[in-house]
């Protein structure tokens, strides 16, 4: 029997309100996403797929077996390294695209506290 495993990831919004010239206040709204395996989530060959038969003329179109696709198909359901995980990481371990990653969130971390900064909301 095949355990099916799932983690629940948490993501936290901070928002800065102000209430008075020296009052500022700090709201946290939480949202939860799970993950799960790729076989859960994964169709059977031959499954008609809906919402894709837009042509008037063409066969249906359906899922074939997992190996006819390509590799990167695979990956998709794969979670993205975390930035907690990439600040743990040693430089040298790292690869280019963990690299840009961290790039990547960390400006926008910045980006958001500017914000936060400035009263400017989402």
């Amino acid at each position: 029997m095949t355990k099916m495993r799932f983690t629940t990831n948490t993501k936290i919004r901070l928002s800065k309100t102000s209430n008075g010239p020296n009052l500022i206040q700090y709201q946290a709204s939480f949202s939860t996403f799970t993950n799960s395996r790729i076989n859960s989530l994964a169709m059977k060959p031959g499954t008609p797929i809906q919402g894709l038969d837009v042509q008037k003329n063409a066969e249906n179109i359906v899922v074939q077996e997992r190996e006819k696709y390509d590799d990167f198909i695979n990956n998709l359901c794969t979670p993205l390294t975390t930035l907690a995980q990439l600040r743990k990481m040693p430089v040298e371990e790292a690869s280019q695209n963990d690299m840009k990653r961290y790039l990547k969130l960390t400006r926008r971390l910045e980006i958001k506290a500017k914000n936060a900064d400035a009263g400017i909301q989402k």
